[in-house]
């Protein structure tokens, strides 16, 4: 369209129409003008669920159609409509403009659109992505009539998409719900799987904290090993009162001079010695076994420790996971329980505007056909 064309002009022309106004009151050279603007009334009619406006807007484009159709033009009412344009020029407050040739040389002159250089088989999505670059073309071209064709198409296109039950999902509540399953779905996975990782972490660091226990406590039994006495200390080298008793008579019979009768006190002694630092020898050996195994319990307890500390955090760990897991699980049953009821309603919604619809489905009819 044009800078000269006034549009605040083009859409009061629009409004009009729309609330009843006769389309033989509009000039006829303003007709091809109108399309694009009705088209956006529509796109808000629809939006708004205006379901009679649209049908009005439907019916004003087909009007437009056959009286720009180039058989129109010899008919009676073209020259009537001529007529009322050139008695109501007057009070059209527009700009003049110049219009430029035309140049449709790029585009079909049947009067069916031919689609054979779209590929198949393709989406409906990639159908009309080709058609929009159709519709532009034939604007740049100013073959409004193709780009009304081609538009009603589209339109078409787009009301099947989102009447149709299995296509549901192009829908924008629809696909917000979906868009928030799936968010909520990698955020439960991500979830999962940062639990995961810090069950190995955890693992990992109740492993490493019970090795360098565990070399704690060998360090502990070297050093203690190494530092018990290799010589009986003196407390373990006490002799018996008798051994006392038969050296005091060895040392008087020395003292007599009668050695020989010394040699077997001292033999006596000797004996009875040998038995007492042997029995406290093994006391003292007793010691160190009872002295290593209170070592031993007690690095066994400390171990024992460590496990219950590092399995109650384990514990807390799962617990935590297992309610943020639940809760996220939960959140997605509830959206894909909205997710159904959305769809069952919009199910029955597209249901009843099939049945209400003026314009038959597009699989019922012609889709060509404008």
């Amino acid at each position: 369209m044009g800078e000269a064309i006034d549009k605040d002009y083009l859409s009061l022309i629009v409004s009009n129409l729309i609330d009843g106004m006769s389309l033989s009151r509009v000039p006829t050279q303003y007709l091809e003008y109108l399309f694009e603007p009705l088209a956006s009334e529509k796109e808000i009619a629809m939006a708004s669920g205006r379901t009679q406006t649209v049908i009005r807007i439907q019916n004003i484009v087909k009007e437009i159609n056959s009286i720009t159709s180039p058989n129109y033009h010899d008919s009676p009412r073209s020259v009537r409509s001529q007529r009322s344009s050139n008695s109501s020029r007057s009070s059209i407050p527009i700009k003049k403009k110049q219009k430029p040739k035309e140049d449709t040389s790029q585009l079909k002159e049947t009067s069916e659109y031919d689609m054979s250089h779209i590929p198949t088989p393709t989406s409906l999505q990639d159908i009309i992505s080709v058609l929009e670059v159709d519709k532009n073309r034939a604007v740049s071209a100013r073959d409004y009539h193709q780009a009304q064709k081609i538009y009603n198409i589209i339109h078409d296109i787009k009301v099947q998409l989102y009447q149709s039950p299995q296509k549901i999902s192009n829908s924008g509540n629809y696909l917000n719900i979906e868009r928030k399953i799936a968010d909520f779905e990698d955020d439960l996975q991500d979830t999962i799987d940062y639990y995961d990782e810090q069950r190995k972490l955890m693992l990992q660091f109740k492993a490493d904290a019970e090795k360098e226990l565990k070399e704690i406590h060998e360090q502990q039994i070297s050093d203690f090993k190494e530092t018990w006495p290799k010589i009986l200390p003196a407390p373990f080298r006490k002799v018996s009162k008798r051994v006392l008793e038969i050296r005091d008579q060895e040392r008087h019979l020395i003292y007599m001079n009668r050695y020989d009768d010394a040699i077997e006190y001292k033999n006596r002694a000797d004996r009875l010695e040998k038995r007492d630092i042997d029995r406290q020898r093994d006391n003292f050996n007793d010691q160190f076994r009872r002295n290593l195994k209170t070592l031993r319990d007690a690095q066994k307890k400390e171990l024992l420790a460590l496990s219950a500390k590092w399995a109650s955090k384990l514990d807390e760990l799962n617990a935590h996971a297992k309610k943020d897991i639940e809760n996220k699980k939960r959140n997605i049953e509830l959206l894909k329980s909205k997710l159904l009821l959305d769809d069952a309603s919009r199910f029955r919604l597209s249901d009843y505007e099939g049945k209400s619809s003026v314009r038959s489905p597009l699989s019922q009819r012609n889709p060509w056909k404008p």
